[in-house]
């Protein structure tokens, strides 16, 4: 059997993987997450909010994988329109269609209070806009 894993997991983020993960516990309290090779996954309602380390060199980005086909003009009304794909290679570039993926925001690499408070409000918009797409 094999098991497929991000292209860009390495040993040299497991320092990182700790930072991302209490970046995480303090951005969204009480919520279920998993660790993965990219970073940590929550899961908020039907959305999976990623904490992703291997995206950019100095920082963390987070970005959002949508449950279910959004229409894409609804979203450029909300302003959930920097979206995102991957390439063979597993890396994050931009994209001009709506492929199931939103990036939120990149943060500083850490977990004070500043980052969180500003990783808070980021996912607290997001929420607010993605309220809106499901009427």
């Amino acid at each position: 059997m094999r098991v497929k894993t991000h292209p860009t997991a390495r040993l040299d983020y497991a320092p990182h993987i700790r930072i991302v993960e209490d970046l995480l516990k303090k951005s969204l309290p009480n919520v279920p997450y998993i660790l993965a090779p990219h970073g940590a996954v929550a899961l908020v309602d039907k959305f999976e909010v990623n904490f992703d380390l291997t995206a950019k060199d100095e920082k963390y980005l987070i970005w959002v994988r949508f449950s279910e086909t959004m229409n894409e003009q609804k979203l450029k009304e909300s302003e959930l329109n920097n979206w995102m794909r991957f390439n063979e290679e597993g890396k994050i570039l931009s994209s001009e269609k709506f492929l199931g993926n939103v990036i939120l925001g990149e943060f500083s690499q850490d977990a004070t209070s500043e980052t969180v408070r500003e990783v808070k409000a980021t996912i607290t918009r997001f929420m607010e806009k993605a309220k809106t797409l499901s009427h």
